[in-house]
């Protein structure tokens, strides 16, 4: 059982907003922690960052294990959160439900919708935990998978009128163009350190890397600032003329 911690109560900014993102994503809320759920091969650069997140916003530090269970051929990642003060914070404030999120009705919360780059970090977490940059063939699909109807039909409406998102399949909403992957890391950008090495070795050096060549690359990424953003007034600039 968690106990009562003092923290910090964060006002409605871009952090929260992008970790509202990742709840809804692959979290797991209750009364008494919240837990985030990945795989210990390539997100544990990107659990780091949400680690460091976690504690810029509430000023408590959050608990990184991998579940090494002979069962468990992944090895899970878990990052833990225990405190009931936070958990209660998130599920009164951004009705974020405790337990079954399709049940508790999920949804990307009205005060994050009113403000366009409130909404963008929010898709950003939702996309870094429950979507996927895949390689089709030559090309690339970014997709966002969810049997949340209500949040799925929420994510297609506001990454349609980004112009990024454009087909809807059951529980699969994206897009095989190149130029709206391009549009979304240019507007909504990433913190996952996988979707971005492959997206920036396409777009710079053209190569259309598989899932598990990505570990030959984190050590030339390892240091970049997030949120990656495309464009030379974001923090992604600088990747642009990195060369592997």
């Amino acid at each position: 059982m968690g106990s009562l911690k003092k923290i910090i109560i964060p006002e409605l900014n871009e952090e929260l907003a992008e970790l509202v993102g990742v709840l809804l994503g692959d979290g797991t809320l209750t009364k008494y922690y919240f837990r985030i759920f990945g795989d210990s091969r390539y997100d544990k650069l990107y659990f780091q960052y949400l680690s460091k997140l976690i504690n810029n916003l509430f000023g408590i530090n959050s608990n990184l294990t991998v579940d090494k269970r002979s069962n468990n051929k992944r090895n899970t990642l878990i990052l833990c959160l225990s405190s009931r003060t936070t958990c209660n914070f998130l599920h009164i404030e951004y009705n974020l439900p405790y337990g079954d999120k399709i049940k508790g009705h999920a949804k990307i919360p009205e005060c994050i919708l009113k403000d366009s780059n409130l909404i963008k970090a929010c898709i950003r977490g939702l996309i870094d935990t429950d979507g996927s940059l895949s390689r089709r063939d030559n090309y690339f699909c970014l997709v966002f998978n969810s049997n949340n109807t209500i949040l799925m039909n929420q994510v297609y409406y506001i990454t349609k009128k980004l112009n990024i998102f454009s087909h809807k399949f059951n529980n699969e909403i994206g897009t095989n163009s190149w130029p709206n992957i391009i549009k979304f890391f240019k507007e909504v950008g990433s913190s996952n350190l996988s979707r971005i090495i492959r997206f920036n070795e396409c777009y710079v050096n053209k190569k259309h890397l598989y899932k598990e060549e990505i570990l030959r690359y984190i050590n030339l990424y390892k240091d970049i600032k997030l949120p990656f953003k495309l464009g030379p007034w974001s923090s992604g600039y600088e990747l642009q003329g990195k060369q592997s």
